[in-house]
């Protein structure tokens, strides 16, 4: 109750992409619990919903998807 999680990650060390076929995080998926939750994310994001998820990418080129579970 009031517990909450931080997510730390290291990632390409450049502001480049990283080389084709390179090992390293290319993209991860974040679940909300309701589409309220969703929209309102959107909103914030100035980003739109499709197919039940809102995919943005990253200051370094990280793709994002946000959907309901």
């Amino acid at each position: 109750n009031r517990y909450h999680h931080h997510l730390g990650l290291n990632e390409w060390a450049g502001k480049s992409p990283p080389p084709a076929g390179a090992t390293g995080l290319a993209d991860f998926e974040i679940v909300v619990p309701d589409d309220a939750a969703l929209r309102g994310i959107a909103e914030r994001a100035h980003g739109s919903v499709t197919k039940g998820s809102l995919r943005l990418r990253d200051p370094d080129g990280h793709e994002v998807v946000i959907r309901v579970g």
